[in-house]
């Protein structure tokens, strides 16, 4: 006699508990998700406003908001040392960038304002914003960001 033959009810009852522990698994993945935690990896979204027709080293001024409220105002000086630079708002070379704060869907529209010398241009814009999850589909936070190009001068 052979040890598969004596062994078989032995083999047969390992591999039922086997699959029935499998199959159980798999229903409940199905039913409640992987399980896996979220981490605790933060982000920051925001909109960054890029001027085309900046006249060079001129003083100006970058104003955003929704219709809703003011989301930032700063004032660059491409000449200075000391303009503005954090992780709610910076200057940049061509323009300005502005945080927005995380898990908060922001305005379908925001205006942009720029004042550079005596001038005010103003344009209402609609972000294309993209959506970033760094912990994962279903894990917080959420992050937004977006880039806005405004001719200020023709």
């Amino acid at each position: 006699m052979s040890w598969l033959s004596k062994n078989k009810k032995s083999i047969l009852l390992i591999f039922t508990g086997l699959s029935l522990f499998v199959g159980v698994t798999v229903v409940l993945i199905l039913m409640f998700g992987p399980i896996v935690g979220c981490s605790l990896v933060g982000c920051r979204g925001g909109i960054q406003v890029e001027l085309e027709g900046l006249p060079a080293a001129i003083p100006y001024q970058v104003l955003l908001s929704s219709p809703s409220d003011e989301i930032g105002t700063i004032s660059c000086d491409p000449g200075a040392e000391d303009n503005p630079n954090s992780f709610e708002k910076s200057c940049l070379a061509n323009g300005a960038y502005f945080s927005l704060e995380p898990d908060v869907l922001p305005s379908d529209e925001v205006t942009v304002t720029v004042l550079v010398g005596e001038s005010r241009v103003s344009q209402d814009f609609h972000p294309a914003y993209k959506k970033f999850q760094p912990n994962g589909m279903n894990c917080d936070p959420v992050c937004y960001s977006a880039t806005i190009r405004m001719k200020i001068f023709q």
